[in-house]
């Protein structure tokens, strides 16, 4: 494959991951601030909404997982570490919603903190390579 093609490959993949990312981001923030509405007194909607906010977190980070796969696939040179996805159980989302305990909530608080810390350092990577690319 010619070169310049494989190139624009590895840029076309870093841009849709880096869009991917964000979007990511937005909806774990989201998720996050429902979550701190949720300690500080929501209830059963205000846990709905924000395990749905982590639904679509983890359906996003599945398509940043395959968008990077392709990236590996076409640049071999690059090693980075995916965020992990939340482990989104019946048990832990029926007592998160049902019983909405101060303890679930805080354990959720800090998954989504860990990911979008995760999120954060993959996207500086991702910037970074970017850049060397530009060069």
């Amino acid at each position: 494959m010619d070169q310049h093609k494989e190139m624009r490959e590895v840029k076309q993949h870093t841009e849709k991951v880096l869009a991917l990312i964000e979007e990511a981001l937005k909806k774990l923030n989201s998720a996050s601030n429902w979550g701190l509405y949720d300690i500080l007194g929501g209830g059963m909607i205000s846990s709905v909404i924000k395990r749905n906010r982590m639904k679509d977190s983890n359906q996003l980070l599945k398509e940043i997982e395959d968008t990077m796969r392709k990236l590996q696939d076409e640049y071999v040179h690059i090693e980075l570490s995916l965020p992990d996805k939340f482990y989104l159980d019946f048990s832990t989302e029926f007592l998160d919603v049902w019983f909405d305990n101060i303890w679930t909530d805080l354990s959720v608080q800090n998954n989504l903190k860990r990911t979008r810390e995760q999120l954060e350092r993959l996207r500086e990577k991702i910037f970074e390579l970017d850049r060397v690319l530009k060069k």
